[in-house]
């Protein structure tokens, strides 16, 4: 493109260049700034060019991690191992030196021994005994050793009378066996404990000496050792007398005897020996010989004067004569239970009195509705029947 001056006498030609991207004029202005615009493009090729930045960047620092990221484990490597060494050396150290023991004592190897078993049962605290074998054989004297003697206080019993209630006066104490203040103070029921108890300083239970009980062999059954047993009781020797009552240590009730306690189950009203003459359900009358007779209970048959024992604890309700059940007693019992006891021969128990679970409260007979001597036990809970074969252990 030309630009031709016809302004004044001299003339000029001079040539623009028709390529030119930036044009810049003369700005007069001494406020004014000249300005450069260009293009942007926002197309799919300029985002994949970017996007091959942005991965090349990142792999870039991927490999700058890799080249250096070893120091750090090395560095964890030159503390642990050294330390690990040294832990290990010195804990080999301390266990497989060499000890002197003069010859001809073997009493002190015994002591040894002895000490050792006791501190694995926890029954003994033995101090310095290294120390002591270490010294002159003149001057060797017996280590000082803490008995665990058994002692007692009388407690009164605050809590609620139930299981949760129960193990928590335990724990009050640092007991953790339900047997041992079941057998201390002689326990049936949760809900009859009394107001005070007997609480032993350690756990365990009182056990009563039988014909030919000896310590080692009380020990054996339950799982202790014969000297934690002397030490308990403070006894001088190995002596023991029929019906002597000593604490051992460690001691555990049967399982029948905590779920009793517990109430989490009924005991067998008859400790003889029995026929189950009836089961519960439809039968066949005895005496009338009716079809599909519903019998409310289960018919135990033994011969009469056998005693007759409250399946749970609780209060009796009746005790008295019923045309078909003869002389008979209800007890009722914790959680909405009650328990019937028919055809008696005698009554052993009065209205209103508090059963423990195993007391007697009859004898077998065969009054009221009945072809022998038998016991018709029947079961309700909430007033509904129940099979006391599948509550019965």
């Amino acid at each position: 493109m030309e630009i031709i001056n016809y302004s004044g006498k001299k003339s000029y030609r001079t040539t623009v260049a028709r390529n030119t991207v930036f044009r810049r004029e003369p700005n007069r202005s001494r406020y004014a700034t000249s300005a450069v615009v260009s293009s942007r493009n926002y197309g799919m090729k300029n985002f994949l060019m970017t996007l091959r930045e942005a991965s090349f960047l990142f792999l870039k620092g991927l490999l700058r991690i890799v080249e250096f990221g070893w120091i750090i484990p090395a560095l964890y490597a030159c503390i642990y191992f050294p330390k690990k060494a040294v832990d290990d050396y010195a804990y080999k150290n301390g266990f497989v030196t060499e000890l002197d023991v003069p010859e001809n004592s073997e009493w002190i190897l015994k002591n040894l021994d002895d000490s050792m078993k006791n501190l694995t049962e926890e029954q003994y605290v033995v101090s310095d005994i290294f120390d002591f074998l270490l010294k002159d054989p003149d001057e060797l004297t017996l280590p000082e050793v803490k008995l665990l003697k058994v002692s007692y206080r009388n407690v009164t019993y605050n809590q609620s009378r139930n299981i949760g209630g129960f193990k928590k006066f335990l724990s009050n104490y640092g007991l953790k066996n339900m047997s041992t203040l079941i057998s201390c103070n002689g326990l049936t029921d949760v809900s009859l404990i009394p107001s005070r108890l007997k609480v032993p300083s350690i756990d365990g239970i009182i056990y009563k000496v039988t014909k030919n009980d000896t310590v080692s062999s009380i020990a054996s059954r339950y799982r202790t050792t014969a000297n934690s047993i002397l030490d308990a009781n403070d006894l001088q020797t190995s002596d023991l007398t029929v019906g002597q009552e000593i604490f051992v240590p460690g001691g555990y009730l049967p399982n029948s005897v905590i779920e009793k306690f517990q109430g989490e189950h009924m005991v067998n009203p008859l400790k003889a020996r029995y026929v189950l003459t009836s089961k519960f359900g439809y039968r066949v009358d005895p005496i009338s010989g009716k079809k599909n007779s519903y019998h409310t209970g289960i018919d135990m048959a033994c011969p009469t004067g056998t005693k007759i024992y409250a399946a749970m604890s609780g209060t009796v309700e009746v005790a008295g004569w019923h045309n078909s059940y003869g002389n008979y007693v209800i007890i009722k019992h914790k959680d909405h239970y009650q328990t019937l006891y028919g055809h008696m021969s005698k009554i052993l128990t009065t209205k209103g009195a508090k059963i423990n679970q195993g007391d007697v409260v009859g004898l077998v007979g065969t009054t009221g509705y009945s072809t022998g001597p038998h016991l018709h036990f029947t079961v309700y809970k909430n007033g509904n029947l129940v099979d006391p074969l599948s509550l019965l252990k």
